[in-house]
This record gives structure tokens, C-alpha cells and sequence, in this order.
């Protein structure tokens, strides 16, 4: 027969682990809602953000198709060396490092299904 204390720690054990990982998935969605914060306002006016649509600007890959093309990691220095416009009318960006990381886990995202 199972004491008190050994029916008890089974349970707290699964009470810790889910309260350790709910908070992370809550901020890997946070981190993904910033990045699509990001893309919106600064990438948006000419490329599709979203998980359908048109570009604005029919040169400007839509983002839901960068996973599917380049590994998203490699976008990671570009990001946060800045980009420049690498075709008319693409303004430059210079993104912070934790701006870098919530746009790749945006674009991250973006490649599930």
C-alpha cells in the first residue's frame, strides 16, 4: 500500500513540470506575436506576412514560403547586421538582437503546419 507522502509526490512532480513548461510555450507565443509584430510593421507593406495572401510588391517573397526555401537560422545575421535593400524601393533594417530572435521564431512558425 502507498503511503500519503509517496501518492503525493507523483502528483507535485507533474504539477512542477507543467508549471515549468507552460510558461515557456506562453513566451515562445509571445516571442512569435512580437515577431509578427515586427514584420507587420516593417515588413508588410510589400511582403505577404501571413500564412496566405499576396506581396504587395509581386518580387517581394511571401514570408510563409522563407521557411520552405532557406533555412530561417541563416536570416539570424543579416537581421541583426542589418539588410539592405537588395532591390528597388526595399528600405534598410537593422533589427536588435531580441527583435532578430522574436522575427525568426515568427518565420519559424510560420513553416509548421
Amino acid at each position: 500500500m502507498m503511503s500519503g507522502m509517496n501518492r503525493i509526490m507523483p502528483a507535485l512532480a507533474a504539477a512542477l513540470t507543467l508549471g515549468l513548461t507552460l510558461p515557456a510555450a506562453d513566451a515562445q507565443a509571445q516571442d512569435i506575436r512580437a515577431g509578427q509584430a515586427i514584420a507587420r510593421q516593417n515588413c508588410a507593406p510589400c511582403h505577404a506576412i501571413g500564412r496566405s495572401g499576396r506581396s504587395a510588391r509581386p518580387e517581394a517573397t511571401p514570408f510563409r514560403l522563407i521557411p520552405r526555401r532557406y533555412p530561417v537560422e541563416a536570416l539570424e545575421e543579416a537581421f541583426g547586421e542589418g539588410i539592405s535593400g537588395n532591390h528597388l524601393g526595399m528600405p534598410d533594417f537593422q533589427f536588435s538582437p531580441r527583435e532578430v530572435d522574436d522575427l525568426l521564431g515568427y518565420l519559424r512558425s510560420l513553416g509548421r503546419r
